[in-house]
């Protein structure tokens, strides 16, 4: 162990070790190859990590109701293939509207409007159709006009569509998606 009496022998000890490592550079030939390594800056473009976390809680809370949504348009899809007459798909298709709206009304009401646009973006991603589309085609357009001009009066919109390449939220969204639930 080396015991220093006062700060000039640190500094000398420094400079001593800082000259020796130059002509030790200088005595190696070889080189050491690292490989490529690709640094991801999580808060680019003015997002706080308080902003990020804020993000990913809203995400991991509106997640839940995408599996939800898709169990139920699975099954709508087949009881609906199994109907051939229209008049009684379009019974069936109100029938289950009301269910949902029972079902689900309590905890979407919950939902900031923050979330409830999240929402709408991850339905496009997980089904390639906006929310808009997915009411039209299930109940017609009068019902998505409808719930899309109600969603309009909370400032957000059935028509938003996921896009990770341009949208840097969406950017945002996606790596929070993969790095939790690796869908």
């Amino acid at each position: 162990m080396i015991f220093f009496n006062n700060n000039i022998d640190i500094i000398k000890l420094f400079m001593i070790l800082y000259i020796n490592s130059f002509s030790l550079l200088a005595q190696i030939d070889s080189t050491i190859k690292l490989d490529e390594v690709q640094i991801i800056d999580t808060q680019s473009n003015n997002l706080s990590v308080f902003e990020y976390e804020k993000l990913k809680r809203r995400v991991m809370r509106v997640l839940p109701y995408i599996d939800s949504i898709e169990l139920v348009i699975n099954e709508v899809d087949l009881n609906l293939s199994l109907i051939e007459k229209k008049k009684k798909k379009r019974k069936y298709s109100r029938k289950k509207q009301k269910d949902i709206i029972k079902r689900f009304s309590k905890n979407i009401k919950k939902l900031t409007r923050k979330e409830g646009v999240i929402l709408t973006k991850l339905i496009h991603r997980k089904f390639k159709l906006t929310a808009y589309q997915l009411v039209k085609s299930y109940r017609g357009n009068f019902q998505a006009i409808l719930w899309n001009r109600l969603a309009k009066f909370y400032q957000g919109s059935l028509k938003n569509k996921f896009d990770p390449v341009s949208v840097t939220e969406d950017i945002y969204i996606d790596k929070i998606i993969k790095e939790n639930c690796n869908n």
